[in-house]
């Protein structure tokens, strides 16, 4: 698909837009509250026209996840992140990046076999080479040797807005200033994500309750966009195994 990077853009630039905006008027209706309940303490009384107010206010769903993306791959799942930590730019204050890419990049898994004392590696990779070219680029770019294949991976993402003079220590993907920066924790436990990446089966796994633990869906109470990625490629994988 030609337009497939345009269209990753826009989504990831909706998925941005959404989850910051509910971030920043849940944080600004919070404060909001704070100065109801305090104004409440000092004079003991709570008007009419206050309780309207703080009601107006509370805009906050079950739970704080809002966007849930369905992906086939891990190879997927990278370039979907890392399009949305681009359009973030120096603004951007990314956790855990290098674990990101060293578990959902690229997997050597080459090995080495011998033959009667003599390595066929060489051969096998030509083979292997020369059946890669005949494929093409959508191929490529869900099952090619630089990208992870992976179709069992769930990872939450924690986004916050910094304002000025709120100083972060943590390591910020390009120069950026501290002015309007955005916090991007990868990692980030589903209750305290504000959108969750998985694959089906992944997501499955993580949902479905065993001998030890009852089933768990609540993470999924209040999500407000649903994206679903490469649907073709998900309806060909096998969800059950």
């Amino acid at each position: 698909m030609k337009n497939r990077k345009d269209i990753r853009n826009i989504l990831s630039l909706h998925v941005l837009n959404h989850v910051l905006t509910a971030r920043t008027r849940v944080q600004k209706h919070t404060r909001r509250i704070k100065e109801l309940a305090d104004r409440a303490k000092e004079t003991d009384f709570l008007s009419n026209a206050d309780e309207e107010d703080e009601e107006r206010w509370r805009d906050q769903g079950y739970t704080k996840a809002k966007v849930l993306i369905l992906l086939p791959t891990r190879g997927t799942c990278l370039s979907f992140v890392k399009n949305m930590v681009e359009l973030l730019g120096e603004a951007g204050i990314v956790d855990n990046m290098d674990r990101f890419e060293a578990e959902y990049g690229m997997v050597d898994d080459a090995e080495e076999s011998e033959t009667n004392g003599v390595e066929t590696i060489d051969e096998s990779e030509k083979r292997r080479k020369s059946v890669l070219e005949s494929k093409g680029p959508d191929w490529q770019e869900l099952f090619g040797d630089d990208v992870n294949n992976d179709d069992d991976f769930k990872i939450g993402i924690a986004l916050s807005p910094k304002v000025a003079g709120g100083a972060s220590r943590k390591k910020k993907t390009e120069t950026s200033s501290s002015t309007g920066s955005v916090s991007f924790k990868l990692y980030s436990e589903f209750y305290r994500s504000d959108i969750i990446i998985a694959s089906p089966i992944g997501l499955k796994i993580a949902t479905s309750g065993s001998d030890e633990k009852e089933e768990d869906v609540d993470f999924l109470s209040s999500i407000d966009i649903c994206v679903v990625g490469h649907s073709d490629v998900l309806m060909m994988q096998n969800w059950d195994h």
